[in-house]
């Protein structure tokens, strides 16, 4: 139970700093909502508590604007707070966090009607309504860019648009392209329609590639059925890893009859390069008997791990860093150790620890290599750093030197800010082909 002077002071302590966080113009009714909200939170009664909580997650809902609202109008949890108050306060930034990375893994819908529009423009209203950019890539790629004015009226999520699309216009995804969305070529020939080539999974689209039988000559076990697909998201998205573990492939064949998997026990692990749009992953299976002629369903269930929303983190005074400074936003939480001239660069040392890492940080890294990192002077130009390298790494956390190459002045009026997401989650992406035929 919290004490009376620990309440009051407390109390004053949320008033002022609620006040300074939101300085709104004129009264803000959700400021002041989420100002009492925050103060039940360390009231003595439980169910008040938790009254308190969950209608704060209410309020954030799941919308990423709204979510970002509640977290500016919520104080940052400091030593300064009571033990139990900023736990909660702590957990309830997490769940807040947790919401925003949800909204982003469902599929975005699109409803497009045009007449005779031009390519370019029906391009940059997909991009409008789902944040997906697509690129005419016809030109880079060496084709022939003819004008295409497409006239559609549909619905359906992003996948679905934009495959009818490409099935009207004749045109194709490359999917090598180092550019930041999907760029668009002319199909091929002997290409089918993308609307008969894919299901559609959350923001996933799963292609079948192809299906190789082997069979082992010298040996009596070992034969396999091997089933190649294509693995695409939204390209607003930005996966770490995707993950398939086999035991949870079903596959089943006209008659009815299961398709084992060959090596049930094993996961196939898919590291996702920063900047792709797409993996592949290859499925082995029991090879069937030579009267089965295709597969009827091949379920499975993907495991996909994922960035939270991003945030910006901003350390001042740089040359006056007597000792380690953190941030925390979310779930991930952000040191400044030091900061030193070491001959003719600066180095900059920082640790990243993240409350629930899963595999982002002991087996698929790469991302925090991703996270922007730069110094900041008066006229808000950024320094971007001349290279980095890692101290250190654990299960939950990673260290790393960023080198700067700065004048005389050093780092006297700089700031470092820093760019990374908020947390990293893992969401499960279940998906069904069907019809796949058997060579």
């Amino acid at each position: 139970m919290m004490r009376m002077g620990q309440a009051l002071l407390l109390t004053s302590w949320l008033a002022v700093t609620l006040v300074h966080a939101a300085e709104p113009p004129q009264p803000d009714p959700l400021a002041a909502e989420v100002e009492t909200l925050v103060l039940q939170l360390s009231a003595d009664e439980a169910a008040t508590r938790d009254a308190a909580g969950e209608t704060l997650l209410k309020l954030a809902g799941n919308l990423p604007a709204q979510c970002d609202r509640i977290l500016a109008l919520l104080p940052q949890p400091t030593p300064a707070m009571p033990p139990d108050f900023r736990t909660r306060l702590s957990k309830l930034r997490i769940a807040i966090d947790k919401q925003i990375a949800e909204s982003a893994m469902r599929p975005s819908q699109l409803e497009l009607d045009i007449d005779n529009v031009p390519l370019a423009e029906v391009f940059a209203k997909i991009e409008q309504l789902t944040g997906n950019k697509l690129i005419d890539y016809r030109q880079q790629f060496g084709q022939e860019s003819k004008p295409i004015t497409p006239t559609l009226n549909t619905t359906g999520t992003f996948w679905e648009v934009t495959d009818r699309l490409l099935d009207l216009t004749s045109l194709d995804i490359y999917p090598f392209a180092n550019e930041p969305g999907l760029a668009i070529i002319n199909r091929e020939a002997n290409a089918i329609t993308r609307l008969k080539r894919a299901c559609y999974a959350g923001p996933f689209r799963i292609e079948p590639l192809e299906v190789i039988a082997s069979r082992r000559l010298r040996e009596q076990q070992g034969d396999s059925l091997k089933m190649e697909l294509d693995i695409a998201w939204e390209p607003r998205l930005a996966p770490i890893a995707i993950s398939q573990p086999l035991a949870e492939v079903v596959a089943t064949s006209e008659t009815g009859a299961r398709l084992s998997a060959l090596q049930p026990e094993q996961d196939v692990d898919l590291e996702v390069q920063p900047g792709s749009r797409s993996v592949q992953v290859t499925l082995p299976l029991l090879l069937p008997t030579r009267q089965t002629t295709e597969i009827a369903s091949l379920k499975g269930k993907l495991h996909v791990l994922a960035p939270g929303r991003q945030v910006e983190l901003e350390f001042a005074k740089l040359d006056d860093v007597k000792e380690p400074i953190t941030e925390q936003r979310g779930g991930v939480s952000v040191t400044l150790e030091k900061v030193f001239k070491n001959n003719a660069v600066w180095e900059l040392h920082m640790r990243l620890k993240l409350d629930n890492a899963k595999d982002a940080l002991a087996s698929h890294r790469g991302w925090v290599f991703e996270n922007r990192s730069y110094l900041v002077g008066a006229d808000g130009k950024p320094i971007d750093h001349a290279g980095f390298e890692t101290l250190m790494q654990t299960q939950n956390e990673v260290g790393l030197a960023y080198f700067f190459e700065l004048p005389e002045s050093g780092v006297k009026g700089l700031k470092w800010r820093y760019h990374t997401p908020a947390s990293i989650l893992e969401f499960p992406v279940e998906y069904e082909l069907q019809g796949i035929k058997l060579p």
